[in-house]
């Protein structure tokens, strides 16, 4: 089937109909894609955190070898760089919750 002349000849019309829909097609299809596009949902929230409360009494300051040394609201703890020599790691206890100095 051959098609005729008048639909096969390039116009400045026609060159002018392609450029435009070259140019807006891209533009519409975006449009159209943000606002029809399945909402993504927000990644998940990390947990938060409780901040680190200022110690008060003996935080720091009692030697001990295990947690039951220290009292029921505290952790025995080597604070700091730990040493090749055991002698020189020593414990401490410190208040549950708070930051141990390195």
């Amino acid at each position: 089937m051959a098609l005729s002349k008048t639909w096969t000849t390039v116009t400045p019309l026609s060159k002018t109909l392609a450029l435009l829909l070259v140019i807006a097609l891209p533009f519409i299809g975006f449009y159209f894609g943000t606002k029809y596009a399945t909402p993504q949902l927000p990644p998940q929230l990390h947990a938060v955190l409780p901040t680190p409360t200022a110690s008060s009494g003996d935080n720091g300051t009692k030697l001990c070898s295990s947690d039951s040394d220290c009292s029921s609201d505290q952790n025995c703890v080597t604070p700091g760089p730990v040493h090749v020599d055991p002698s020189l790691n020593k414990s401490y206890c410190y208040n549950k919750g708070t930051a141990i100095p390195l």
